[in-house]
């Protein structure tokens, strides 16, 4: 039971840090063609992808963080492999 939960933790840490980027670079995108075609519309649209990609790379991070305490304060690993 514990490498399965160690697996999904895992997984689901790699995955949302891939719809990051990718978030991240749909936001510039965005912004750029909005920017070079005078469209405020798009821009914005951009500019709330970029903000909202910040948002869950604080978050990402957070719950990242709250594993290792986790971990620290059990003695268990959850992410981190023992000897590595």
């Amino acid at each position: 039971m514990g490498d399965l939960v160690s697996l999904i933790i895992k997984s689901s840490l790699t995955i949302a840090g891939l719809l990051v980027l990718f978030l991240f670079i749909f936001a510039g995108f965005s912004i750029m063609m909005g920017a070079g075609s005078d469209n405020p519309e798009q821009s914005a649209k951009g500019k709330k992808a970029a903000t909202s990609a910040v948002i869950g790379f604080v978050i990402i991070i957070t719950a990242y963080l709250i594993i290792r305490i986790i971990e620290v304060m059990t003695g268990s690993n959850f992410i981190t492999q023992p000897g590595i």
